[in-house]
């Protein structure tokens, strides 16, 4: 239509009242070279509305993917955002029942301590408060010159010292073997010694070793432990010479520490001035 008004107002310039069909062949061809020169860029005009079209088409295609993509990455950061938090839920969780797990190790540990404690104070005053001793304590302050007992403060006691178990052992002999045995702790102190007990067979009697003076039993036996280091008298024992009820309370003493030590194996109990003693863990 466009082209067709074009044509139309060329027709109508160049003929000024000719008719159209009066017109030569030049004239007719000029006509339609100034026609065509006008319909051409009325046909660009129109082409470029199309290609108009075309870009806002275009545009409308790349917004809606944009914003498809931003929804979807919403998406997705919502749904990671989601599982965080589960996740910190679960830590939480995981941390509640960690604490309560340490809070109940902790109660069983004071509870087993405390009963161990109660084991040790229990021990220690049935030592304290045992009739021999209760029975020295009040002769003391009761009687003034009290009898003379058998004195056992020189006395060194020796467990584990071999002993013949066919052949007679003369007091030459088993003194030789007593001061052997203290030379490997550097000390040759005066003594006398004898053994103890029934022999009998299988059995190792203890020794009773009479020194000089306390001060020499105390030395050696700060040295006892040495023994342990030597290849022949590493089974080799020494102690102080206990009477009857000490050794009875020793063993209760003993006895108790290894009840102790097992209960608790990562504590350390001993034996120390008649009295059990724990070291911490």
């Amino acid at each position: 239509a466009v082209a067709d008004r074009s044509l139309k107002a060329v027709v109508s310039t160049q003929s000024t009242g000719t008719h159209f069909n009066k017109l030569t062949k030049p004239e007719l061809c000029k006509l339609f070279e100034e026609a065509c020169g006008l319909v051409y860029p009325t046909l660009r005009a129109v082409e470029g509305m199309w290609d108009g079209q075309d870009v806002e088409d275009e545009f409308r295609r790349r917004y809606t993917k944009e914003v498809e993509d931003a929804r979807e990455e919403r998406d997705s950061l919502f749904r990671k955002t989601v599982e965080l938090q589960d996740k910190v839920v679960a830590l939480q969780e995981k941390l509640l029942d960690l604490q309560n797990q340490q809070l109940n190790k902790v109660t069983e540990t004071v509870q087993r301590d405390l009963r161990t404690f109660s084991a040790v104070v229990t021990q220690n005053c049935k030592t304290v408060m045992a009739p021999k001793r209760l029975q020295a304590a009040i002769s003391k302050v009761a009687i003034p010159h009290p009898p003379v007992e058998y004195d056992r403060s020189k006395n060194l006691m020796v467990f584990g010292l071999p002993e013949s178990e066919t052949e007679g052992e003369s007091a030459g002999e088993l003194k030789d073997k007593v001061v052997e045995l203290l030379a490997d702790l550097d000390e040759k102190p005066l003594l006398s010694a004898k053994r103890i007990g029934l022999k009998a067979f299988g059995k190792v009697r203890p020794i009773v070793v009479t020194l000089e003076t306390r001060t020499m039993l105390l030395g050696l036996l700060k040295k006892a432990k040495k023994l342990r280091e030597t290849e022949k008298f590493s089974r080799v024992y020494l102690s102080r010479d206990l009477s009857p009820e000490e050794r009875t309370e020793r063993r209760s003493l003993y006895r108790t520490v290894s009840e102790l030590q097992e209960e608790n194996p990562r504590r350390r109990f001993r034996v120390k001035d008649g009295t059990i003693q724990m070291s911490p863990s």
